[in-house]
This record gives structure tokens, C-alpha cells and sequence, in this order.
């Protein structure tokens, strides 16, 4: 390999699936600054902290005027490349001929089958055995610039959205180097492949609505991989009980059923051993966690409701 030049970047985030990357880039002193634009209150304060201890220089973008903010620190800080992990907002395209590299962006799921600001609920939701990471060049055009790399992140049984994004944020860190390696490295020619159409799908955020658990409709495993796919960022998939709303954050399958039961009915609800819950097909659910406006709770805590055993689920409009 020839020889490495020590390369500088820029990295635009929302997110915390950033932070293993930006630690990796400092770690390798290639890192020239940071910048956000986000409502997240809490990423805001955990960047902040993050990069000031590591005495990392941080731009917290203006709404308004962030585009030209942008551009100076382009100027100030003349970086070979831009990386953007979950930015989220559509980037000037005269802005990406000033880095040497241009803009790369880091989708943390499959290229072309998700596309969007928010895929890991519904790569999760479906039950895919593996989510991913795609590095590709930035265009005119959300999430559809020729790939540079991507690499598959195996999803574990009963794996929350929560672990899941933990895993892509480490493996985007290991990523992030190989990538920088490629860019350094002047034998090396960047595979470019442009994203298959055919399969291209854009995953819009759900709404309240699209995280009610419908029990007449969905099967056990459907609703597990629901609850799984909210938790933590919505506190998790809504049910009603005697018009009660509950939010179940972590749920696992139970045995088939040997009695009739109509789906949503709840079979057992004890302190010793749980929520049991009847689904279609005879199938059962265990609930674990659940979130009520008064916080986290075990499940069993429903019994202070007014919730008990052989209460039906209220039916879904």
C-alpha cells in the first residue's frame, strides 16, 4: 500500500449512531470538527459533553441560516471530505465539489430497500434477519448516490431497536476507518455502484396510529417484533385495555394456547408470573415492560388499574 497521508473531515450528525465514529476519526486525529442541526435535546447535551472533553472543536447549527454556516466552515477548516451520519437535511449540491472527497453519507440500513430518515423500526418490524450500513457519495437526491461500501448487521432474537442502532454506530466506527484507509490510499479505486431502482423503497417515519397492536390482525410474532422495533424510542407499541392506553416495551413468545381464546385477551397477570396475553392462531405473548404516564413498569403493575386477567383488548378503529 502507499504511503498514507493524515486526511482531516468534517462530520454532520443527529444522532448518537455518530459518536463511535467521530471517537474513531479523533482517536486517528483526522477529525476537524463537528456540526449538528437537531431538536434531540438530549443528543445535543451528550455531543456537547462529548466534544468537550475531548476538546473537539462543535458547530451547533442555526435553522435558518445553517447552509452558509456550513460553507464557512467548509472554508475555515478545508477538509478532504464531509462525512454525514444522520443529517437529515438536503445539503447545498455546490457545496459538495469543495472537499477534495466530497460528501459521503453513512445510511444506517440496506441500500435501495430502505430509504428515508427512519428505517431501523421497519427493518426491525418485518423481522429481517439482517440490518446494514451503506456508505454512498451524496446527489441531488435523498439516500440515492452510487455505493461505496455496505456492510450487514446481523439482528439477534430479541433484539430492541435500541441494541440494533448500538451495533450499527459500532459498526459504522470500523467503517469509518476502512473508508478513510481507501480515501488515503492512492492505489486504491473506489468501487462506485449505482443503486438498483428496481428494489428502491422510501420508509417514512410511523405515526401514532402505525404503533397500535391490532391483535385480531397480527400473529404473535408480529406483535414481539413490533414491541421490539419501539423500544426505547417511542417507549414502545400501544394497547388498550378498558380504554386504558398501555405501552409495552419488551414482549417474548409464549407456548400455544390448549383453550380458546380471543385474541388481545389477557390470560394471566400476577406478580409471580407475569402478563400473558392471547393471540390469534392460539399463540401467545409474554409481556415484560410496559410505560405508563406515571414511568416504567413491570408489566404486573397493570393490576393497579383496574387491569386483571381475562380482560379483552379494546378493538382497533
Amino acid at each position: 500500500m502507499s504511503e498514507l497521508i493524515l486526511p482531516r473531515f468534517i462530520v454532520l450528525c443527529n444522532s448518537r449512531l455518530a459518536l463511535p465514529g467521530i471517537a474513531a476519526l479523533h482517536q486517528h486525529k483526522s477529525l476537524a470538527s463537528v456540526a449538528c442541526l437537531t431538536r434531540d435535546v438530549e443528543f445535543e447535551v451528550e455531543l456537547i459533553h462529548f466534544t468537550t472533553q475531548a476538546k473537539i472543536p462543535l458547530k451547533i447549527f442555526e435553522k435558518h441560516i445553517w447552509q452558509t454556516q456550513l460553507e464557512e466552515m467548509l472554508v475555515e477548516y478545508k477538509p478532504d471530505a464531509v462525512f454525514v451520519k444522520t443529517f437529515g437535511f438536503k445539503i447545498p449540491s455546490q457545496l459538495f465539489r469543495i472537499p477534495k472527497w466530497g460528501f459521503i453519507n453513512f445510511h444506517y440500513a440496506l441500500l435501495p430497500q430502505y430509504r428515508g430518515s427512519f428505517p431501523l423500526y421497519e427493518v426491525l418490524k418485518r423481522r429481517e434477519p439482517y440490518g446494514g450500513i451503506s456508505v454512498h457519495y451524496l446527489t441531488d437526491e435523498f439516500d440515492k448516490g452510487p455505493l461505496i461500501m455496505q456492510q450487514y448487521v446481523q439482528i439477534n432474537e430479541g433484539e430492541t431497536y435500541g441494541k440494533h442502532a448500538q451495533n450499527l454506530a459500532d459498526e459504522s466506527a470500523k467503517l469509518t476507518l476502512q473508508l478513510m484507509e481507501m480515501l488515503c490510499d492512492k492505489d486504491v479505486i473506489l468501487p462506485l455502484i449505482n443503486q438498483d431502482e428496481s428494489l428502491a423503497a422510501i420508509i417514512a417515519r410511523p405515526n401514532t396510529a402505525d404503533l397500535i397492536i391490532n391483535w385480531n390482525e397480527m400473529n404473535a410474532q408480529q406483535i414481539v417484533a413490533m414491541i421490539l422495533a419501539t423500544n426505547p424510542w417511542s417507549k414502545g407499541a400501544i394497547a388498550y385495555w378498558n380504554n386504558i392506553p398501555v405501552q409495552i416495551l419488551f414482549a417474548r413468545l409464549g407456548k400455544k394456547l390448549d383453550n380458546l381464546y380471543s385474541p388481545g385477551q389477557i390470560i394471566e397477570l400476577s406478580q409471580i408470573r407475569g402478563m400473558q396475553v392471547a393471540c390469534t392462531n392460539n399463540e401467545s405473548i409474554w409481556i415484560d415492560v410496559i410505560y405508563m404516564k406515571e414511568g416504567y413498569l413491570p408489566a404486573f403493575k397493570l393490576l393497579d388499574y383496574q387491569i386483571a386477567a381475562n380482560t379483552i383488548a379494546d378493538k382497533v378503529l
